[in-house]
């Protein structure tokens, strides 16, 4: 299934003398989903958590660094998703995401 995906990245300022913080920029891409695994967690917490373990494969055009230490979120189907890993697949990469992001965002 191809779906409309943004994939956070984010790029460190200098806000003041010696504080930086995360800057976010969003691009777009168009995304294949490999796979699309959802759950609650309940462990030890008294509100579920909502999970997922879906799989989105992007071709990888050299907007990401090789190392992906960049990479923050994936917005995908209206929500922000943190990343839990990625896999280099020339000329794709695959990301994993997993739970709802809560960092910074470009809003």
């Amino acid at each position: 299934m191809r779906a409309a995906v943004s994939l956070g990245l984010a790029e460190e300022q200098e806000v003041r003398p010696g504080i930086a913080e995360d800057v976010i920029t969003e691009v777009p891409k168009l995304a294949e989903v490999k796979q699309r695994t959802e759950a609650f967690t309940v462990e030890g917490e008294i509100i579920p958590r909502y999970k997922t373990t879906t799989s989105v494969s992007v071709l990888s055009d050299g907007v990401v660094k090789p190392d992906y230490s960049n990479l923050r979120y994936v917005m995908y189907a209206g929500v922000r998703w943190s990343v839990s890993t990625v896999t280099h697949e020339p000329p794709r990469m695959t990301i994993f995401i997993g739970e709802v992001y809560n960092g910074p965002t470009p809003d």
